[in-house]
C-alpha cells in the first residue's frame, strides 16, 4: 500500500508527472490531500500498491470485484522510447462460478509524464476460459505451442 507515512491516510490516484531517477528507475510523486506530506516512491511499487483496491468494469461487462494479485514486467518493446509496464491482474468477483479472473494489460508513461493505465484495451477472461483460448491457440498455431512449451521447459529448469 502507499499510505502516507506521516498521517497513514492512503493518498488517491495520483495524477503527478512520472520521473526517471538518475538510477534509471521511474519514480511516482507522491502527495497527501490530508496532511500535505509528500514523498515518491518506485513506479513498479505503485502499480503493486493497488492490490486490494476495488476493480470496476464499465458496459458492456459491466462487474466490480477486487485486485486480488499482480504482476508487473517492465516492457521495452516500445520503439518510441516510451516506458511501459506489462501487467498481469487475478480479479476475484462475486460469481460463484467464475469467481477468479485474469486480465492482462500496461500502464503507460505518456507524453504529458503521467502514468496512466491501459486496461480499456485489456482482456480479461474467467481462469476457465483462459486454459481454453490457450490450448485451443496453441492446437492451431505452432508458434504459439513452442512458446508455451519453451514457458513450461524455463520453469522446470
Amino acid at each position: 500500500m502507499c499510505a502516507c507515512a506521516k498521517c497513514e491516510k492512503k493518498p488517491p490516484h495520483n495524477r503527478l508527472p512520472v520521473r526517471l531517477s538518475a538510477e534509471g528507475e521511474y519514480i511516482q510523486p507522491m502527495d497527501c490531500k490530508k496532511c500535505g506530506y509528500a514523498w515518491e516512491m518506485p513506479v513498479v511499487e505503485w502499480i503493486y500498491s493497488r492490490v486490494g483496491q476495488d476493480v470496476k468494469f464499465k458496459p458492456p461487462a459491466q462487474r466490480k470485484g477486487k485486485l486480488k494479485d499482480r504482476a508487473v514486467v517492465k516492457s521495452d518493446n516500445s520503439s518510441d522510447g516510451t516506458p511501459y509496464w506489462d501487467v498481469v491482474d487475478l480479479i476475484q468477483f462475486d460469481d460463484p462460478e467464475r469467481p477468479d479472473w485474469i486480465r492482462m494489460s500496461y500502464y503507460l508513461r505518456d507524453r504529458n509524464g503521467m502514468l496512466t493505465f491501459g486496461g480499456q484495451t485489456s482482456i480479461a477472461e474467467p481462469i476457465a476460459v483462459w486454459r481454453k483460448v490457450l490450448v485451443d491457440v496453441a492446437r492451431q498455431k505452432q508458434w504459439f505451442c513452442n512458446l508455451l512449451k519453451d514457458v513450461v521447459h524455463e520453469l522446470g529448469e
